[in-house]
């Protein structure tokens, strides 16, 4: 199961790779009181980043202040 996980996330980053080198023209960027001009590919490697990020922050939140009794419990109600 570990294999396939990596040959999918591997086969995902390519394909990202692919469309970032593909989207390469600048692009404007608003948001509230500021504005900026930056490459589309290095405004999508940022969002991406971002979301690995919080993805990797939020991961183990719903864990946290359970002892290993209610993990236990937990797992053998989602079976």
């Amino acid at each position: 199961m570990r294999n396939v996980k990596m040959v999918l996330s591997l086969a995902g980053l390519a394909m990202f790779l692919i469309f970032v080198i593909q989207n390469t023209e600048a692009v404007d960027v608003e948001s509230l009181f500021w504005s900026f001009q930056t490459r589309r590919a290095l405004l999508l490697f940022i969002v991406l980043a971002v979301g690995i990020g919080i993805g990797w922050i939020l991961h183990g939140w719903p864990r946290r202040g359970r002892s290993d009794s209610d993990h236990a419990r937990q797992a053998k109600e989602d079976v």
